[in-house]
């Protein structure tokens, strides 16, 4: 990892741009689907865009199509009780979805609710975003806080 031992227990303040957000939301969700088993369906997913910028052509289909055999090959080989199917781990499953992947997913519900109440703090209609934060990765800390910087 990045940080050592002896930085581990420090606390750190990051800002950010809306668009730097974005992006770390993005591959904080890409993170702690793929530690749990999700990543054909994440994967093929952010390369969607690349896999069909020639409008959709049959080959194209095809490149998909070859693409997600060799994820489900790929999966297999690292969780071969998950089968050759879209089956994954649960998020809250501490035996097998690594710390780090659950930790991502706390820090990704921190700030996806944080953004949803700063949107709307009432909304007619509650999404998942708007659910209170449970710790899932209790092992690597507590709940980051997020504030928005005044502009």
């Amino acid at each position: 990892m990045f940080v050592s031992r002896d930085q581990k227990d420090n606390k750190y303040r990051l800002e950010v741009t809306g668009l730097q957000l974005q992006v770390i939301l993005r591959a904080l969700d890409l993170f702690s689907r793929v530690g749990g088993g999700q990543f054909t369906e994440v994967l093929l997913d952010e390369l969607k865009v690349e896999l069909f910028k020639d409008g959709g052509t049959k080959e194209s289909h095809l490149r998909r199509d070859t693409a997600e055999r060799f994820l489900l090959l790929a999966k297999e080989q690292v969780w071969p009780e998950l089968g050759p199917s879209n089956a994954s781990w649960g998020i809250f499953n501490d035996k097998m979805v690594p710390a780090a992947c659950r930790t991502a997913y706390d820090i990704l519900r921190v700030f996806r609710r944080h953004l949803a109440l700063e949107r709307d703090p009432t909304p007619e209609y509650r999404t998942v975003d708007y659910d209170e934060v449970t710790l899932v990765a209790p092992e690597t800390g507590p709940l980051p806080t997020v504030e928005t910087v005044p502009k």
